[in-house]
């Protein structure tokens, strides 16, 4: 406990420091000097600056970068706590920017999601919300233009160098996972009872979880709003929709956090989701409410301490 506290303090001195106004403007026009600085250095080394000396450097930067990412998400909850951690996560990349790129890794994953999902049992109660959409639809019916353009491109650059060819045919496999992936999100992640949560989602980007203690309340309510789809929010409210429509009302205790995709988190007070089963999930709710807190889970100890440092929702919180 003293060596986590001795670190928390050198954590806080250090960036107490570096947030100083005079700091940051030192650090935000620091380039003018560390630019020169490196390309003096690379002449005194006699580095020739070619594009692929760039190229290698850049990817070099990017991955240490994610090494470092991985390793605070990882770690920094444990040795520092979770708010000292998101400081140094923002530090090291701008939230936003992290923010796309979590939504770029949630939707690449949704395919391979899909294809787990189809080998194992849930573990909890699920509960679907994609009554009515089309966008699964709609992607497979341009899915084999999409195919037969990637074979036509691949076809035009026979006898090209293999790294461009490659490189094609990976931003090709990118098109197609991010197509499937936006049109399979809803499918794919749909909401959760828990035996300490309620996870409500809209596809893939957008989340809730909220604790069963918090549920004061739910009802059906439906709501249609014509022309809107995704997350929409009102004053202390958000409504999950799904082809513009919501079926269940969500009373709380306590607000909660929901998690957009781009934008900070925002708090509520009351949720109103589409959900195709609300009569099951109001029954399965009050079911896990009622078993809350009689079961005592044993969690292995290397889990445990992972546990609150959870390497993908650290990094891409």
């Amino acid at each position: 406990m003293r060596e986590k506290t001795a670190l928390a303090r050198a954590f806080d001195t250090v960036f107490g420091f570096l947030m100083r106004p005079r700091i940051r403007r030192l650090r935000r026009w620091s380039f003018f000097v560390t630019l020169p600085g490196a390309l003096i250095a690379a002449n005194v080394l006699e580095i020739r600056l070619t594009l692929g000396t760039g190229l290698k450097a850049g990817i070099a930067a990017a991955i240490l970068e994610t090494v470092l990412l991985l390793v605070v998400g990882v770690l920094g909850a444990r040795v520092l706590g979770r708010e000292r951690r998101d400081v140094l996560l923002d530090f090291l990349m701008h939230p936003m920017a992290r923010r796309a790129v979590a939504g770029e890794i949630r939707t690449l994953l949704v395919v391979p999601r899909a294809l787990w999902r189809r080998l194992r049992r849930p573990r909890w109660r699920e509960f679907a919300y994609h009554r009515g959409s089309n966008e699964l639809g709609f992607a497979l019916a341009i899915l084999p233009a999409v195919v037969a353009e990637g074979a036509a491109v691949h076809l035009l650059l026979h006898g090209a160098p293999t790294w461009l060819r490659l490189g094609v045919a990976a931003l090709h496999l990118y098109g197609l996972l991010m197509l499937l992936g936006l049109a399979l999100g809803s499918r794919v992640h749909p909401h959760r009872v828990t035996d300490r949560l309620l996870q409500l989602r809209v596809g893939h980007l957008t989340r809730a979880d909220v604790p069963l203690a918090a549920v004061a309340s739910l009802r059906p309510e439906r709501r249609r709003l014509r022309g809107r789809a995704g997350l929409v929010l009102e004053e202390e409210e958000a409504i999950f929709l799904s082809e513009g429509r919501a079926d269940l009302r969500i009373e709380l205790r306590e607000p909660v956090l929901v998690k957009r995709a781009l934008r900070d988190p925002v708090a509520v007070s009351r949720l109103i989701v589409a959900v195709d089963d609300a009569e099951g999930l109001v029954k399965e709710v009050r079911r896990a409410q009622g078993l809350a807190g009689t079961e005592v889970r044993q969690r292995s100890r290397l889990l445990g301490w992972l546990a609150p440092a959870d390497l993908f929702e650290a990094v891409t919180a």
